[in-house]
Order: C-alpha cells, then structure tokens, then sequence
C-alpha cells in the first residue's frame, strides 16, 4: 500500500513538472524610506506552483541599504539568507513544495542612508515539481527612494559660476517644524568640476564645521538644547572653486541625518541643487515675413537679426537653409560693415563665416537675405548644422536660434477653391475647381493641384467652360489657360474627373493646391490669392469650449473670443471661429494634423498677491494649485525674459510689483493672455477639443471677470 500511494505522488509531481506552462512572476516593490530608518521591501511571487528550488540574488547600492534580515516568510519556506554590502542572497529546496498563486514570499528588511536606489533581480534560479524543471519566471525589479513629501525639508541651491572664478552654493532648511540638536550632512560633487574650498556657517548653524574627501563634503553640527535651523539667514555656504565649463550636480549623499534633543531622528526630504556654468550667450534669429507671389524683378528679404552678445565677437559660422521649390535665393545684403563675412551659396543652402581679428559688436541687423518668393504655402528659412560663435580670446558662445518663414499674405477676396466631394470606391468622381471675387481681365492661369495616386487615377477634366489644357505629371494634375484679351473666369471654371479608389471604411483624401500656381491680369500681374483645398470624404468639424482656467471655481466662458485651427507643421490657418455666449466655437477642416489656438478682444490682464505668493511657492517646489497637465498656470505665470514657459524669481518680482504699485513693471512683457494649444488630428472623423485661457499673471485662475 505504501508503495502504491508513493508512485502515485511521484506521478502527480513528474505530470505537474511536465505540464506546467504559466509564467510566474517575482516582484520587488518600490518604496519610500526616510534616511536614518529603516525600510521594508516586499517581494510579492505570483503562480508559484510545486515550486522546489528557490535561489533569488538581489543588488542594491553599496552605502544607501545595509540589509538586516528577512521576515513574514510565507509558510513553509524557511529559507536561508545571507548578504554582502551590495547584494542579498536567499536560498531554499523543498520539501515542502511551495504553492502560492497570489502573494507575499517575504519582507526584506534594510537600514536606509538616504538618495535612490535600484533593487535588481540577477542570476536567479527557480525549478518546480520532481524531478526538479526550471520554472519560467518575469522579474520585475524595485527601488527604494527618499520620501519628498516630508513637512522637514533640506536644499542645496543651485548657482551660476564662470570657469574659474569662486561659487558659494547655499544649503538651507526652508521648512523645519522642529528644533534640531545635531545634523551630519553628506553633500557630493564632482572634482573635474568642482575644487571644494571649505563652508561659511550663518545664522543658527554658525560653529559647524566641514571637510571633504572623495568628492563628500561631511558637515557636522551640533547644540544639545536644541535650535531652529529654518529662520531667515540659517544656513551653511558650500564654497567651490569652479573648474568645468558644464553642470556640476550637487547631491545629498548617504549617511544624511538630523536630530532631535532626545538623540531620535528627525524625517528630512532632501532636494538637489547645481552649478551652472556662465558663459557668453546671444541670439540669433531669422526674420518671418509675410508676402505674395513676387513679380519678375522684384524680390523680398528676410533680416538675420543679432541680441545680446558681447561686444567682443571674433568669429561666426552659420548655415542658412530654404526650399528652392519656393524661394530662389538672388543675394546677401550685408548692413554690418565690421570685419570680414564669406558667403557660399548652393542649392539651398547659405553658407556664411565672418572673423573679426580683436572682436566686435554684432548686435542688430546683421544681414538680410534677399530671395525670390514663388510658393503659395509658407517657405521655412531655418538655420541648419554647423552653427558656431567664439568670442576674444577663443571662448564658445551659448547661442539660441530662432527660425524664420515667409508666409503667404492671405488676400479679402481672390478665391480660388478645390471642391470637397463625396466618393464611393471604383466609382469616378468629379471634383470641381472654382473662382470667386478675380478681377474680369484675367489673362493667364497656371494651376497645380496634388492628389494621392494610392486612392486617385486622373481620368481627363469634363465642365472645361474656358478650354483650358490639363494633364498628369507624377502626383499633380497641370492645368493652364490663358486669354491675351482677359477674361471673368470667376465660378465655375474646371471640373476634374478621377478614379476614386478607397483603401477602407471612411476613408478620404486631400486635394491641394501646391507651389506653381499663378493667377495674372493681362499685364502679366501675378494677383495675391486665397487658395482653399479640397478633396474627397473630407472636411470634418472641430468643436469645443472655450473657457477661463478658474478651477476649483466653475470655469467662465470666454465669449466673442477667436479660436484659430491651424497646420501643425506649417503654421497655415485653415478656419477660424468666433466663440458663443456658452464659449462654444467650430471649424470645419479636411483631415490633418493641427493645432488649435485663440486671441482674446482685450489686452486688459490681471493679478493679485496670492498669484504672486503661489508663484513664489512654485519656484521653491511646490506645484502649483490646480495646474493643468500642459502647464498653463505655469506659463501664465512666466511675465519677464526670458519668455521660456519656466517661472523663476524675477517673474514672482514682477507680478508683486505690478500688484503693489498698480504700475506694470518694464520687465513684465507678456502679453495679457496665454491659451492652451492642443494638438488636433483629423482622421475622417470630428473631434471634440476644450480649450482654456488665463491672463498673465493670474496662476490662480481667480479673476472674477476675465
């Protein structure tokens, strides 16, 4: 009988080790720790089945955990456990075997120093059933991080410093509820970039002392009654002779702790901070113009314009490109007559290097490029690669860059419009091509309109009233017509037939008016046109609200208000509307990437004080209340230069002062609104899309009536 029930259990082992196919997972969890505690990190195992061999290797990083031991082990594993100051081990066999289909295996117990660190899965071996078979695992690693919501805070500041001169970072307690007794502090830095000189101690925190030694700064501090550390003026001066010429991180190091008069520790959030280098810096920006079609002869420009580089610039090398399908470069037009420039024009490429021997100013209009605009959508005139500046002696200017464009000039009037036609797959369609508001002595004609060739097959042109020619090139139909005597061709004009060929369900696509297109007069003028593109199975509606941002209040609707729906890339508004009562708007558009923007009908803008203390509260790290996933309130908030969507001091200054005085401030440039832009894309179905506003300045959202 014994027998019998034993090659029955050897059976049910051999078919389960056989048969076994779910995948078992192991799973450290990520956690919070305050340095100067300890830590408990669950490892959770799931579809642990007949499991018979456990061997688990786990690494963190060396001085941030000391491990302990291991505790509430699932029943029936008494495992055995060892750890080096890098990893810990944990090994088990059976019997018994272990089955858990959804749980904890353990706790494993750590003393936490302070900052993050990975807890990683390696070399791990798990079989099941008997005889033993590798048990097919997904690890899933863990951490442990520093807790940041502490109320006790520490902060190292973050400075700017130029190679070589001295650099005092400040390390302070901006928020400290209690009296400290004792701090040791562990900052580090890195010696490439940073010479520690020793520390200043001010304030409550004068007689500590400090030292350094591989790249740790060690603070010490101590009062046995106990004393606030977190009043104006305590703090301790992290002196740095400044060797690099690149961010130098100063971060809190393990073995960070603060405590209490009776010896406790005290829970701390530590936060970062930095040098940064100082560096000359300038900007460079090609113009955007605004223009029509150029006649024979004439042409338009586009200025390269210089601000705020130093005056002793001794070198710059600039690659300007353009679109030669819309721009036909004619020359450079150089204002600024001090030193030498070089200029190397290719097919579509300006390529400039100027040298100035003991340097000079280049601030202003440099240059301007004079081109031939030809195109009817906007022509990008970017800056390309290779882009440099150096100042006297050889020094590397930090440089922004800000591209340019020549747009078109959109006309009142001097329509000419691409139909929007609904199509059934492998049936022809018919796609009218009209006019409106031309003059009547039109002479010549020269039209260009793109399709897709995946979904259209030009047939021939039918309803051809004026007898135009037509024919097919590659992804265009040419259309050309011309009268020496002029002609009012205004409405119907040409109506071009196409084998409509849908690749799925509501499927559509876009017919465009593309670069080459010219309406003149019968004295060759080439008039200034509205072009307007259709195409088949599109033109869909783009609704939604516009509303002010004044949560946790109702939002208000911002009534008479333009939303604007244009070409993402490319700048091109193709609808506007003006907002209801309700702040609702819709703008009909055929398919395609866009962005959605808005304009307000006043310039009036609007804060109080508690905007500017939330702004404060922002720039010492606390988020702003009600902020949006896009960051609105942020960017409402952003008023001074640089207008980068990143509030800072100066900008918490500026709404202060307007708020106190009433007299808006020079360095509060804004304009009076910022709205949201959301993407919109259009996939031949409508779209839904909210939109909200704020005035600069006002984070809160708290304007009764904006």
């Amino acid at each position: 009988m014994k027998n019998k029930f034993s090659l029955v259990f050897f059976l049910v082992l051999l078919l389960g080790a056989t048969s076994y196919g779910q995948s078992a997972t192991a799973t450290l969890a990520t956690v919070t720790g305050v340095p100067g505690t300890n830590v408990v990190v669950p490892l959770t195992v799931t579809n642990f089945t007949n499991v018979s061999v456990i061997g688990m290797h786990i690494k963190f990083t060396k001085n941030v955990l000391t491990f302990i031991n291991l505790t509430n082990t699932y029943t029936g594993f008494p495992s055995t456990y060892g750890s080096t100051d890098t990893t810990v081990d944990i090994v088990w066999t059976a019997p018994p075997f272990i089955n858990i289909t959804n749980g904890k295996l353990c706790d494993l117990n750590f003393q936490y120093h302070g900052t993050p660190t990975a807890l990683t899965f390696f070399n791990c071996v798990l079989q099941y059933g008997f005889p033993p078979a590798t048990l097919p695992v997904t690890y899933t690693n863990g951490a442990v991080n520093p807790d940041q919501t502490l109320p006790n805070q520490a902060q190292i500041g973050t400075r700017q410093a130029s190679t070589g001169f001295a650099v005092s970072v400040p390390l302070y307690y901006p928020v400290f509820t209690v009296n400290a007794a004792g701090i040791t502090q562990k900052i580090q830095y890195d010696p490439t970039q940073l010479t520690f000189t020793g520390i200043t101690p001010m304030g409550h925190l004068t007689g500590a002392f400090g030292g350094a030694s591989g790249g740790v700064v060690t603070i010490s501090w101590t009062n046995s009654s106990g004393s606030s550390i977190s009043s104006p003026g305590d703090s301790i001066l992290l002196n740095f002779s400044y060797i690099g010429n690149t961010t130098a991180a100063l971060n809190f190091y393990p073995g960070c702790v603060i405590s209490n008069t009776s010896g406790g520790n005290i829970p701390v959030s530590y936060f970062n901070g930095a040098v940064n280098p100082i560096g000359p810096t300038g900007t460079a920006t090609l113009g955007t113009i605004s223009s029509c079609q150029n006649q024979v002869g004439q042409y338009i420009e586009v200025p390269l314009d210089f601000s705020g580089f130093p005056s002793n610039v001794t070198a710059f090398t600039l690659n300007i490109t353009y679109p030669v399908t819309k721009l036909a470069y004619l020359t450079t037009v150089v204002l600024n007559p001090v030193g030498t420039t070089l200029i190397n024009q290719t097919s579509g490429n300006i390529n400039i290097a100027w040298t100035s021997t003991s340097g000079s100013p280049i601030n202003g209009t440099f240059m301007k490029f004079r081109f031939h605009y030809s195109g009817i959508t906007q022509a990008n005139v970017n800056f390309g690669t290779g882009l440099s500046f150096t100042v006297y002696p050889s020094l590397s200017v930090t440089v922004t860059y800000n591209n340019g464009a020549v747009n078109p000039i959109i006309p009142t009037g001097n329509d000419a419009t691409i139909g929007f036609v609904s199509g059934t797959s492998g049936v022809p369609v018919f796609v009218p091509i009209s006019f409106a508001n031309l003059p009547t002595n039109i002479g010549a004609v020269t039209l260009f309109v793109n399709f897709d060739p995946t979904m259209m097959t030009f047939i021939k042109d039918t309803l051809n009233l004026f007898g135009a020619t037509t024919y097919a090139v590659g992804t265009k139909v040419g259309i050309t017509w011309a009268n020496p005597y002029g002609s009012n061709i205004n409405g119907s004009f040409i109506t071009l037939k196409f084998m409509y060929t849908c690749g799925g369900a509501n499927c559509g696509t876009n017919l465009t008016f593309t670069d080459g297109c010219e309406i003149a007069d019968i004295s060759q003028y080439i008039l200034c046109m509205d072009w307007h593109n259709g195409g088949v199975n599109l033109n869909f509606m783009v609704s939604g609200t516009l509303k002010y941002d004044s949560d946790p209040n109702t939002r208000i609707p911002l009534s008479g208000y333009t939303v604007y729906l244009k070409t993402d890339p490319g700048n091109v508004t193709v609808g506007t509307a003006v907002t209801n009562a309700s702040g609702y708007y819709s703008i009909l558009a055929p398919n395609g990437n866009y962005k959605l923007s808005a304009s307000a009908p006043t310039t009036l803008p609007y804060a109080d004080l508690p905007d500017a203390l939330a702004l404060f509260n922002y720039t010492m790290g606390t988020a702003i209340p009600y902020e949006t996933a896009d960051g609105l309130r942020a960017l409402a908030g952003d008023v001074a230069a640089p207008l980068n969507g990143i509030p800072d001091l100066v900008d918490v200054l500026a709404i202060f002062n307007w708020t106190v005085s009433g007299v808006k401030p020079a360095e509060f440039i804004a304009p009076a609104w910022v709205f949201q832009t959301p993407s919109v894309v259009i996939s031949s179905a409508a779209q839904t899309v909210n939109i909200l506003g704020l005035n600069t300045g006002n984070v809160l959202g708290s304007n009764p009536t904006p």
